[in-house]
């Protein structure tokens, strides 16, 4: 499963970009931003940084996808602290 950008909705803010771990997002030459479906891994990162919600994973009901996410924030990096 990749992140689907809706065009309509996509400010062009770059902040899915800045969010992606493994730098699966990219603008192409026509300036609309675009997913690599072999890089990504459908960590779904990307969908909370969106201001305008324009990134949807399909195949996921909101409440899988906003655990998952949540999962993701709480895990520390190596070396790190999970502070709350």
């Amino acid at each position: 499963l990749v992140p689907i950008i809706d065009e309509a909705s996509c400010v062009r803010c770059n902040a899915c970009v800045a969010v992606c771990p493994v730098t699966a997002i990219s603008k192409n030459d026509e300036g609309k931003f675009v997913v690599n479906d072999v890089a990504c891994k459908s960590c779904g990162l990307c969908m909370p940084a969106c201001p305008t919600a324009a990134i949807q994973l399909k195949n996921f009901r909101d409440d899988q996808i906003r655990d998952e996410v949540l999962a993701l924030a709480e895990k520390p990096k190596e070396g790190g602290h999970v502070h709350g």
